[in-house]
């Protein structure tokens, strides 16, 4: 699945497991990727994201952005 310009080409809600591997901490907008990422996947899917962080827990993507992947979107998507 290729993301281009914040869109994924899928269906909604068709795919039961999406992953984003080192990829958010470089788009420096990354609020419509979100936003594509929870509608192509199925109620119950998984969502497998990873960030580059160092030894000494330096975020690329920066504290400030992480934290607001985590507060604003990820909390608000991916809740149990």
């Amino acid at each position: 699945m290729i993301i281009n310009n914040g869109c994924i080409y899928v269906e909604s809600e068709s795919q039961d497991i999406v992953y984003c591997i080192f990829v958010l901490e470089h788009i420096p907008n990354f609020e419509p990727v979100i936003n594509e990422i929870t509608r192509v996947l199925k109620l119950g899917g998984k969502y497998f994201l990873t960030i580059d962080i160092d030894l000494m827990c330096n975020f690329e993507l920066g504290n400030e952005k992480y934290k607001k992947l985590q507060d604003k979107f990820l909390k608000k998507y991916f809740q149990k």
